[in-house]
Formats: C-alpha cells, sequence, structure tokens
C-alpha cells in the first residue's frame, strides 16, 4: 500500500509540474484565414496561456500561403490615441488569446514605434482593439514579405491584405500551445505511474 502511494504522489507531482510547465513559457502556433483566402501562419514564444493571455511574446515567425515574412518581427500593442498613431504603439505589451476578440499585438519587422507612424518598416501582422469597428472593435491587416510600400499604399513586389470596421472573422483565428518534448514526457511518466496503481488494485482485489 505504501508503494501505491508513493507511485501516487510521483504521478500527481509528474501532472501538477506539467500543469505548471504548460502555464509558463512556451511555444505557440497561430494562423488566420482572410476573407479573400489568404491564410497568415506562425509562431511565436510566449510566457502564460491562452485563455488568460499570453504575454512576454518573441521569436515570431510569420508566412502568408507558405511565403516566409522577412526581417525580424518584433511584438508591440496598441492603444487607441484619438487618431494620433504617434502614440499608440508601444514595443512589448502585446497579449495573444484563444478568442480573437482578446487579442491586441502587432507582429512588425521594426523596434521604433516612431517608424510605425512613419511607414518605415515592410512586414506586419495584428489584431487589435480597433475604435471604429462598427460594433466589432477590432481590426487586421497584414503586409506580405518583400514589400516595398508604406501603410495604405500597394506598390511592386508587395502584397496588402487590410480589413478594417468590424472585418475581423474571430472564427477563422487559430492558436494552440506546441507540447515540448518534456512535457510530454512527464505526461507519460505521471499515466504510467497512474497504470500502474490501478492494476496493483485489480490483483490485490482479486
Amino acid at each position: 500500500m505504501k508503494r501505491a502511494n508513493t507511485t501516487i504522489l510521483a504521478a500527481a507531482g509528474a501532472m501538477a509540474l506539467l500543469a505548471a510547465t504548460q502555464a509558463a513559457a512556451g511555444v505557440f502556433d497561430f494562423s488566420y484565414t482572410f476573407n479573400t483566402g489568404e491564410t497568415i501562419t506562425g509562431s511565436f514564444d510566449g510566457v502564460g496561456s491562452l485563455s488568460t493571455g499570453v504575454t512576454d511574446i518573441t521569436n515570431i515567425s510569420a508566412n502568408l500561403n507558405g511565403t516566409p515574412l522577412t526581417g525580424t518581427l518584433n511584438a508591440f500593442s496598441y492603444t487607441d490615441a484619438g487618431g494620433n498613431c504617434s502614440t499608440c504603439w508601444a514595443l512589448g505589451g502585446a497579449v495573444v488569446t484563444a478568442n480573437a476578440l482578446d487579442n491586441n499585438f502587432l507582429f512588425v519587422d521594426t523596434t521604433n514605434a516612431t517608424t510605425l507612424n512613419s511607414g518605415s518598416y515592410n512586414n506586419y501582422f495584428y489584431i487589435i482593439p480597433w475604435p471604429n469597428g462598427g460594433g466589432n472593435p477590432e481590426a487586421t491587416q497584414f503586409y506580405n514579405v518583400n514589400a516595398v510600400y508604406t501603410s495604405g499604399n500597394n506598390g511592386p513586389g508587395g502584397h496588402n491584405i487590410g480589413y478594417y470596421n468590424g472585418d475581423l472573422v474571430p472564427t477563422n483565428w487559430s492558436v494552440a500551445e506546441v507540447p515540448e518534448p518534456a512535457a510530454w514526457a512527464l505526461m507519460l511518466v505521471g499515466l504510467a505511474g497512474l497504470g500502474g496503481v490501478l492494476r496493483r488494485r485489480r490483483f490485490a482485489a482479486a
């Protein structure tokens, strides 16, 4: 009985450690399909859970229909400033959640918030709280790899998908944590331990 209790405690500890690992730093995959049928996919590292919000986002990668974005993408957050977007953006503070309507992030190939107002960047994707949403407070926009134009203009070598005023489709958004090998190993150890306890109990009952 003592060995059985020890096994139970070990299994419970492994499962608890797994839960703690999943609530801490992790890798996340995301995708969004625009109304045009084009899809952006990617991944990032972050801290937290998708139910309450993943923050401290780094190591961002993204593709449009399989074409990688160039440049190092950084995570910004957005705060409405009454149309004065020289103060809308801040490096850091981005939040990604499973519910598209709770997101506030901009993945962009610059680290300077001032350049976001001047258009000195090429590639970005965001889902932010948009103040002119017509009942849906979110907007999405994405600049494709090798874009050579600034905000609001199309140009050679670039591609612009812009949706404003409530055109975000929340059900087209998907994000999930990627289980790490260590987490899988801990879960297997816990399940094996529980299985051993159940077998011993069946034998004892017999």
